[in-house]
């Protein structure tokens, strides 16, 4: 898949006003280089990530989190937080009489 990504860069380059071994030259066969790569790993990315999201709803978290102590069920939630959507418990609002924000039970 990335065989061809050498010669497009070449390619690309070579269709600008451009000497190949210049500075701008050698910056623009970079760029034509790794961009599909970097455009590939993001999809990829957001692909895995969507699949995992899927198979954690709210309520299946919170049954996770539910019964840990304090030290454990912090660190289980910060790492639920990278991979799942984090929701906040609790509606929160800014105070304008104080900077911390005002968390309200529903």
């Amino acid at each position: 898949m990335y065989s061809q990504l050498t010669p497009f860069s070449e390619w690309l380059v070579g269709l600008l006003a451009v000497d190949r071994h210049s500075q701008t030259g050698e910056t623009l066969a970079f760029f034509a280089y790794d961009t599909p790569k970097v455009l590939l790993l993001l999809a990829l990315i957001v692909f895995a990530m969507g699949i995992v999201r899927s198979f954690f709803s709210p309520e299946h978290t919170r049954a996770l989190l539910a019964g840990k102590r304090e030290g454990v069920g912090n660190a289980a939630a910060a790492m639920l937080g990278v991979v799942t959507r984090s929701a906040p418990a609790q509606p929160c609002r800014s105070s304008s009489a104080s900077s911390r924000p005002v968390c309200l039970s529903v």
